[in-house]
């Protein structure tokens, strides 16, 4: 069983049991330690409008990134109104990557989302060496006159698309994905970060043959911990089922609240859990 023990001081740690009722067990953790009558309903994300400047990159066009390394597009992985996840090769040796587009024009106004930010993540996960293979792994960035881009290791799709796609997940496959995502959080928490954006959107995974392919993603709300006294930026997270509490009131995130996030997480997983292959007495 995937636990978390957060206590009402700064003071968090993880623990993980390999059995598989983890689900209902963190289920009922989330409403033990719901002290505040706040509502769950869902709230929308800040609105804003699709841009029209995002333009979908032709097969073969090239990326070369600030290590000088060339990068040919191949198709789309992720299409979302603030940028691209697409599926590159390496023009040397043939691998296949992903990179994630931004277009320039691309405002706060149109999407909260820091793309500076969540480089700077992958970077500082870079310098550190922290080499934990649920996290994504920088292999350059570069920018254009049109766009900036970051190069990482290629996973499939999101956890989100699967869910779309195929409506339940299996118990194995939840406790995978959470026993997973507690590794990486606790290596990004160890190197001074907070993530901010612990969502099924957030979340990429292999496919049915590739169990233990999960990335940790989307570090575009991502925060150092504790706060530089120069950074002053305001941070405008996605408001919604999954968010914790105190970023709802305007607060920016902390490792708790990370591990919050988590728990809301791990609670819509049972929406898509498949019962019936659960064990018997389980």
């Amino acid at each position: 069983m995937i636990t978390c023990h957060q206590r009402f001081s700064s003071e968090y740690h993880y623990s993980i049991l390999p059995t598989y009722p983890l689900l209902a067990d963190l289920h009922e953790l989330w409403e033990e330690t719901e002290t505040e009558s706040i509502s769950r309903s869902v709230m929308p994300a800040p609105p804003y409008n699709a841009p029209d400047d995002v333009r979908i990159l032709d097969y073969g066009e090239l990326l070369i990134t600030d290590k000088n390394e060339k990068y040919a597009i191949m198709d789309i992985i992720v299409l979302a109104s603030h940028g691209i996840l697409m599926r590159v090769e390496k023009s040397d040796d043939g691998k296949l990557l992903c990179a994630k587009i931004q277009a320039n024009k691309i405002t706060k106004k149109q999407y909260p989302g820091d793309f500076a930010r969540e480089l700077r993540a992958l970077q500082l996960l870079e310098e550190k060496k922290t080499n934990n293979k649920y996290l994504p792994k920088l292999w350059g960035s570069g920018k254009t006159d049109e766009i900036r881009f970051f190069i990482t290791d290629h996973v499939g799709e999101t956890l989100q698309r699967q869910l779309l796609k195929f409506g339940q997940l299996s118990p194995s496959s939840a406790y995978r994905i959470c026993r997973y995502l507690i590794s990486a959080l606790r290596t990004v928490h160890e190197i001074g970060l907070v993530h901010g954006n612990i969502r099924p959107s957030a979340i990429l995974v292999g496919g049915p043959h590739e169990r233990d392919i999960v990335r940790l993603f989307g570090f575009q709300f991502s925060s150092e911990h504790p706060r530089r006294p120069e950074d002053k930026e305001t941070i405008g997270y996605p408001l919604d089922q999954y968010t914790a509490r105190a970023t709802h009131k305007g607060e920016r995130a902390k490792p708790q609240h990370d591990m919050e996030m988590y728990i809301n997480f791990v609670s819509s997983l049972l929406e898509h859990l498949a019962l019936s292959q659960l064990a018997p007495g389980l």
